[in-house]
């Protein structure tokens, strides 16, 4: 007969806190940055004598988080620059579909329609690369 300890050491799970990113580009549009700054006025706490220094400041962080979300957009996902507004209706439209057949359809219509975008848009690069490379030829001689 055999006896063993064993001695299991587990990680904690760590949830991660995302950050809340927001298009602070937009802060250059006039009416965008009024809205913040009208939302960060009401948000404000107004006196900071009473308090320490590190209670203002979180104070003063969170209004700013605040009117920030309230007035500023979240900025659009990024997607490939070659898929063409077609192939993204195709793909909305997959994604209200419910029966089986009209999906498989839908798949191979996206599929088809992807490598189109991606072969239009090699070509197009091809194409730059190439008059590129012929300007430079003729200034050469």
């Amino acid at each position: 007969m055999v006896a063993a300890t064993l001695k299991i050491k587990l990680k904690r799970y760590t949830k991660r806190v995302r950050t809340l990113r927001l298009d602070l580009n937009k802060l250059k549009d006039p009416t965008v940055r009024r809205k913040y700054q009208n939302e960060l006025k009401k948000l404000l706490p107004n006196e900071a004598q009473e308090e320490n220094y590190d209670q203002y400041w979180t104070k003063l962080k969170s209004a700013m988080q605040e009117a920030a979300e309230k007035s500023i957009d979240k900025p659009q996902t990024r997607r490939s620059a070659w898929i063409s507004a077609e192939t993204l209706q195709l793909v909305k439209k997959r994604s209200r579909c419910r029966s089986k057949q009209t999906l498989a359809t839908l798949r191979k219509e996206i599929k088809k329609a992807v490598r189109r975008d991606k072969a239009r848009y090699y070509e197009a690069l091809a194409d730059l690369e190439s008059s590129k490379n012929g300007l430079n030829t003729l200034n050469a001689s």
